[in-house]
């Protein structure tokens, strides 16, 4: 692997852990903030999340979803 095909692999990764770690937090802004202007979400469980706002509004669900479960489930945190 040549070192432009590693760079590319650890900034996906790093882009990964980035969305996935502000999705457990509920961090809506930077949620959107790992999508361009024109991007996309799309899921077969939740459906397609289009541009920011877009991608904003199913953030926005998934944080009110996860602090809902908080407060009625507190030990699944």
């Amino acid at each position: 692997m040549d070192l432009r095909a590693l760079e590319d692999r650890l900034a996906i990764n790093d882009l990964f852990v980035r969305y996935a770690t502000a999705l457990d937090a509920g961090d809506v802004e930077t949620i959107v903030g790992c999508f361009a202007e024109d991007g996309s979400l799309e899921s077969p469980v939740v459906g397609v999340y289009a541009g920011h706002d877009g991608i904003r509004a199913f953030a926005t669900r998934c944080a009110q979803a996860a602090r809902n479960c908080a407060t009625c489930c507190p030990t699944s945190r």
